[in-house]
């Protein structure tokens, strides 16, 4: 940090600079801002130049020298220019607007977020881009972290509130127990290569009986009695559409959603009594699964409240 202290700051035309004690004040077309400095460092203004020297050059000294001139820097482009930071909202239904000084965020809770920015912050919205500027610059950082903090970008479809140009690394998800039955219950199933299954609900002492018909209507008894027994197994997604619980499988989420896409179009402009046609075809012999289902949620309902399960339910729960 030394080599950067010992620069000198120019003094661009229309910024002043006004040295007291332990504070500069710096003004510009922007506004004005003071700033505090450590007693140990001196500061210079001469022939348009600012700069700072230190006392000695122990650890301690060449650090503050260092983030004494960065500061005063960022001080004077605040000034002379300002500073903006600017975020992005991923998501259906997810929007901001400002109404006054306030921002007003809409991010599918079931209320609506109320944020005043503190003095000296401007903030833009046009419903999924937000602008945060000042002339502190670590005041405009900090707001902006606020702001995105209120809906961090989830992992897997990215929704929520970034920075623009952010890179959100996604995680492709699997899939247990109720999430398999999820899959079972369509008629065509797009997953990812990462996108592995299993049933553990005998490892905690209940069973598949609810999701049941539905993943051994799909795969096939043998399969289903495998994923069952095997309870602690994640079977992948290759072996997963070898059994025809998915239809097609991607390399990737964004080839997905383009094959997704691809298919969703045609369909929707299907033909809707031949698809309502098909449906019942395809679901024939099931129409006893009310019943069934409310006989099989009740068993795990029993089975749910045993010691054994409440054991397993709460070592889960401490890991």
């Amino acid at each position: 940090m030394s080599r950067i202290g010992k620069q000198p700051i120019s003094i661009p035309e229309g910024v002043n600079i006004d040295v007291k004690e332990n504070l500069v004040t710096v003004k510009g077309p922007k506004g004005s801002m003071d700033i505090d400095f450590h007693k140990d460092m001196v500061l210079h203004v001469e022939d348009g130049f600012l700069s700072v020297t230190r006392p000695s050059d122990n650890r301690g000294h060449r650090s503050l020298h260092g983030t004494t001139r960065m500061i005063l820097y960022n001080g004077i482009i605040g000034v002379l220019d300002g500073f903006e930071k600017e975020l992005e909202i991923h998501g259906i239904g997810y929007q901001a607007k400002v109404q006054g000084n306030r921002l007003i965020l809409t991010l599918g809770f079931s209320h609506e977020i109320h944020f005043d920015p503190p003095e000296g912050i401007s903030i833009t919205a046009n419903r999924t881009e937000i602008k945060v500027s000042g002339i502190d610059k670590q005041l405009v950082g900090e707001v902006s972290a606020k702001i995105r903090s209120f809906r961090k970008p989830e992992p897997y479809k990215g929704k929520g509130i970034r920075y623009k140009g952010e890179y959100v690394r996604s995680k492709q998800g699997k899939t247990v127990g109720g999430g398999g039955g999820m899959a079972s219950a369509t008629d065509y199933c797009f997953a990812t290569k990462f996108a592995a299954v299993k049933l553990s609900e005998l490892a905690i002492g209940i069973g598949p009986f609810v999701v049941g018909p539905a993943v051994e209507r799909k795969v096939g008894t043998s399969a289903f009695s495998s994923m069952t027994i095997n309870a602690t197994k994640w079977f992948d997604a290759s072996w997963a559409r070898e059994k025809g619980l998915y239809t097609e499988v991607f390399d990737s989420a964004e080839e997905m959603d383009v094959e997704i896409e691809k298919l969703a179009t045609p369909l929707s402009n299907s033909n809707r009594q031949a698809m309502e046609g098909l449906k019942k075809i395809m679901w024939e012999g099931t129409e006893h699964w009310d019943k069934l289902l409310m006989e099989r949620a009740a068993n795990s309902g029993k089975l749910v409240l045993s010691d054994f399960t409440k054991n397993a339910i709460e070592k889960f729960k401490s890991k």
